[in-house]
């Protein structure tokens, strides 16, 4: 079998992707590696001291290297993760953390004995420093997930969303370029008021009008907003990768006259209507966003064999992007046969224990790509949450 290096290139950023051959999909690494590159689980993959991570960079590894402040050393997989995903992480004091309960899943509440009373739990936007602290249906994200929204605050309540409509009133859906995006308020983002009507995509004149907060473009305005598919979009507009905030994110935009559809061949990013042109073993290929494994297959022509998400991560600094790698190259077939939830090898190269084709590094089990819960709805008990390193959207 062979392994192809799939890149895009667009805004002068260049993005890479290890593509399977007939097997499925991994993390996407960027061009330009550190002095030492590795590959995840490979023996002596990096320097003494050093462990590989799953982006392929050899990093520190702890307890050797103590973390940083905010963050927690996972014994697992002896990297520095954020304290709120290790939930018996040391205190400053040096006791541990009491407001979780030993056996509780990251995103769970603490067990209430009194009815299930709630009323203690952050809501969106509330101050939090575990997932714990949040009502069940929201989760604590520090600035290792929210990125500049919450750097000056401290970490809040949130929950990923599509679009800004999918949060309430006077909160939008903002991409840090992790992975996801999150219900946060505008004034962390130094916006305005956001609680205009117009969806993204729709003309403006005033950044009040939109349901985002932001009106843009230098001659023809219109709303700027995060998107999962062009059903969020207002037409001609659909949703392709765009910036936002100077963040990689899939935005409601009107595609450059010219461009082409999904699976058409391309030599740049310029080409297609999603705004990237995949190298698939020396031939480019437009790709749209992907929400998971559905979401994929939904939009496969009828020559592939099934249909994958991956991340795609940007050189130098990295920001993740969640896209759809169809296969023609096994008709009918399937990647894996593990469900999300089955143990899994993460270092396989040319083969899938899952049925995703999407094994999680850190946990080491079969999951898939996901925007919001809804995306996880086919896996019992699972929700849409950030993997802990690095911080792109599970389903857990």
């Amino acid at each position: 079998m062979r392994r192809f290096l799939a890149s895009i290139t667009f805004a002068g950023v260049t993005l890479f992707a290890a593509m399977l051959g007939a097997a499925g999909c991994e993390v996407l690494v960027p061009k330009d590696l550190p002095a030492f590159s590795c590959a995840p689980g490979a023996a002596k993959a990096c320097p003494g001291g050093q462990i590989c991570s799953p982006a392929g960079v050899c990093v520190p590894s702890c307890p050797e290297t103590p973390c940083g402040i905010d963050l927690a050393c996972d014994e697992l997989s002896h990297l520095c993760v954020p304290k709120v995903d290790v939930p018996d992480a040391a205190t400053e004091d040096g006791g541990t953390d009491s407001t979780v309960a030993p056996d509780a899943p990251l995103d769970s509440p603490i067990p209430v004995e009194s009815g299930g009373d709630t009323s203690s739990l952050g809501d969106l936007g509330a101050p939090c420093q575990t997932n714990a602290s949040c009502l069940p249906a929201l989760f604590c994200g520090s600035d290792s997930v929210l990125g500049d929204a919450v750097k000056t605050t401290g970490p809040i309540c949130t929950k990923p969303c599509c679009k800004s409509e999918d949060c309430p009133p006077d909160f939008v859906c903002y991409g840090p370029g992790t992975g996801g995006t999150y219900c946060v308020k505008p004034a962390l983002l130094t916006r305005g008021s956001a609680n205009g009507a117009s969806k993204g995509g729709a003309a403006c004149t005033t950044a009040e009008s939109c349901r985002s907060g932001l009106c843009a473009g230098a001659t023809s305005k219109a709303c700027a907003d995060t998107c999962c598919s062009d059903a969020d979009c207002t037409l001609p507009a659909i949703c392709r990768r765009t910036l936002i905030e100077g963040h990689n994110v899939f935005a409601c935009a009107v595609p450059p006259a010219g461009t082409t559809g999904n699976d058409t061949a391309c030599s740049v990013s310029a080409d297609c209507n999603s705004g990237m042109c995949v190298d698939v073993g020396g031939f480019g290929e437009c790709k749209p966003h992907g929400c998971g494994k559905a979401s994929c297959l939904a939009q496969r022509p009828p020559s592939s064999g099934f249909g994958t998400c991956a991340y795609l991560q940007t050189a130098g600094a990295p920001e993740y992007l969640g896209a759809c790698l169809h296969n023609a190259e096994n008709p009918g077939g399937s990647p894996g046969s593990g469900d999300v939830g089955a143990t899994c090898d993460p270092t396989k190269t040319f083969t899938s224990d899952c049925r995703t084709s999407f094994c999680e590094p850190a946990t080491k089990r079969c999951t898939d790509v996901c925007c919001v819960d809804a995306d996880c709805a086919p896996y019992a008990g699972k929700k849409c949450r950030p993997s802990s390193n690095p911080h792109y959207l599970t389903c857990q």
